[in-house]
């Protein structure tokens, strides 16, 4: 039998992380396929065993966690986030109190100095772009 974990339906790219498509993380445990889901913009978090979800919250913070049983197996799933700037998320799945795997999955592999150059261009072109909509608007209403 294949080990390997299989994208969720609702999964449109399962190995990239997009806006609309949010963060997908799979892990298997025995016969068990997790699938773990943080949206790109409204902060909900959900998990999925074997298609159905089983738990499920949103979450602003930089770090989360989600705990359930499973038969006789206690688990939980942490989500954290280790950079803003590249939008950057660590999802571990524990077994048990002991970890069974983690994956790191994040918008951008840009490097933090130009993710931050990224950010100041869009800055410096939101001023220009300001300014010449201010003077344009008093050439013609002042």
């Amino acid at each position: 039998m294949d080990n390997a974990a299989q994208p969720h339906h609702m999964d449109k790219h399962s190995d990239k992380v997009t806006l609309t498509n949010g963060y997908w993380f799979y892990f298997r445990d025995e016969n068990r396929q997790f699938a773990i889901h943080g949206s790109g913009y409204s902060g909900k978090e959900s998990v999925y065993l074997n298609d159905q979800l089983i738990s499920s919250l949103r979450n602003y913070r930089r770090h989360s966690q989600h705990q359930f049983n499973v038969a006789q197996d206690n688990y939980r799933v942490e989500f954290n986030v280790t950079s803003i700037l590249k939008g950057e998320i660590v999802c571990s799945l524990y077994k048990n109190e002991q970890l069974l795997e983690t994956e790191t999955k994040a918008y951008t592999q840009d490097t933090t100095s130009t993710s931050l150059k990224k950010i100041g261009l869009f800055f410096i072109g939101g001023i220009i772009t300001g300014a010449l909509a201010g003077l344009i608007a008093a050439k013609l209403f002042g």
